[in-house]
């Protein structure tokens, strides 16, 4: 897990709070630079339209990118400490310029609002793992049955080639006899860790619109309760 990836992965930026903190802004890309460990390295942070965070270190006396801070096979005192001035430029940035959400992508918080608007029903956390507190688990709230988990998953579990891209997804409930014909639509997968011919993954990425996918979650719950709707 990158540095990133542990301290940001809920987080969304507040602009106005960015600019506060010294952030200059272009075309809507806000960076911000600082020097630590003595000078010797600089910092550079970058947050882009959508409110993801890059980050990287320049090792000034070479005025190159200091790679190895993300790299785990580099070890040892010196390497700690880079890493933790690193951690403790960002847990800064975060907690004075982001606020935090329960899923990663603004369309997953748009869902999991509406679902509550809809059914008075929230997400739950169930999971203890580090690398997967963040999946939330949403269930009818009489028979406790999921109709839908959201989790953060690297893109290459779907597409190979994306494998530095982490995307949100939810895993709903599909009728089986419609499963050819549903995994025809781009965006939606054999689902991620679920019997992958009951269950599907959509990606949370604005592909769908959030109608689109609140019928299919709709389907989803509606079979956990009973019902028999079809998409």
């Amino acid at each position: 897990m990158s540095i990133l990836q542990e301290i940001f992965p809920t987080y969304h930026p507040i602009k106005e709070k960015l600019i506060e903190y010294g952030f200059d802004c272009f075309k809507d890309i806000y960076t911000y630079s600082i020097n630590f460990h003595n000078d010797e390295f600089k910092a550079l942070i970058t947050v882009n339209e959508k409110g993801e965070v890059n980050f990287k270190v320049i090792e000034l006396a070479f005025n190159e990118e200091f790679t190895q801070i993300n790299n785990d096979s580099y070890k040892g005192q010196y390497i700690g400490e880079i890493r933790e001035n690193c951690r403790d430029i960002l847990l800064d940035i975060r907690d004075k310029c982001f606020k935090k959400e329960r899923f990663v992508s603004n369309q997953a918080n748009r869902i999991a609002s509406i679902i509550k608007e809809r059914y008075h029903e929230e997400p739950d956390f169930p999971f203890s793992d580090p690398k997967i507190e963040n999946y939330g688990v949403f269930r009818y709230h009489i028979n406790k049955k999921w109709y839908g988990l959201i989790m953060n998953v690297s893109k290459s579990n779907f597409l190979p080639n994306n494998k530095d891209e982490f995307v949100d997804v939810i895993n709903v409930r599909i009728d089986e006899n419609k499963r050819e014909e549903i995994l025809k639509n781009k965006g939606i997968y054999p689902s991620y860790h679920m019997n992958k011919q009951k269950w599907v993954s959509i990606l949370l990425d604005d592909t769908f619109t959030d109608e689109e996918v609140l019928e299919y979650i709709a389907y989803s719950r509606d079979f956990m309760v009973g019902k028999t709707k079809r998409i």
